[in-house]
């Protein structure tokens, strides 16, 4: 798929694969209805009921340069997010690329595997990966920074 154009480009929820597809250049407004009047919230891929079984494999995703996140997580339904994949992707932008907040829900969240991607340098933040500190990943490992090949930093943690 080719996903341009949209305020976020997928909303995942249980049993998802997205798998070779384009995911850039996000709509942006200053003021949306959605987010109480401010501005839109852009994200290439959002899950936030607490979704389980995603798996984002060989996409290239950018929401665009005033995006949020390239994977939001969020766990807003109340139960636990689990069993995420995140491999041998093309990802960049967003104040942090991939951003795991257990916000709204029970912690930790579990299973979440972050293998072998690519990562631009466009994050606001220059973070890669944030967690929230209730949030392990299951396995972090080959992600690299696109340009150099050298390996990204540990992710960042807030709350």
């Amino acid at each position: 798929m080719n996903i341009h154009g949209a305020v976020d480009g997928i909303k995942a929820f249980d049993n998802v694969t997205l798998q070779d597809s384009y995911v850039h250049d996000l709509s942006w407004f200053a003021n949306d209805p959605n987010q109480g009047g401010g501005s839109t919230h852009n994200d290439a891929v959002q899950t936030y009921e607490g979704n389980r079984h995603i798996i984002l494999r060989h996409n290239t995703m950018s929401p665009g340069p005033k995006g949020n996140a390239t994977y939001q997580v969020t766990q807003d339904g109340g139960k636990v997010a689990t069993d995420l994949r995140i491999e041998g992707n093309w990802l960049d932008g967003g104040g942090c690329t991939l951003n795991f907040a257990h916000k709204g829900g029970p912690t930790p969240m579990t299973g979440i595997y972050v293998i072998n991607n690519r990562f631009g340098r466009g994050p606001k933040f220059q973070c890669p990966i944030l967690l929230s500190t209730q949030t392990m990943l299951s396995q972090n490992s080959g992600n690299v920074w696109a340009d150099t090949g050298r390996p990204i930093p540990t992710p960042q943690r807030h709350d």
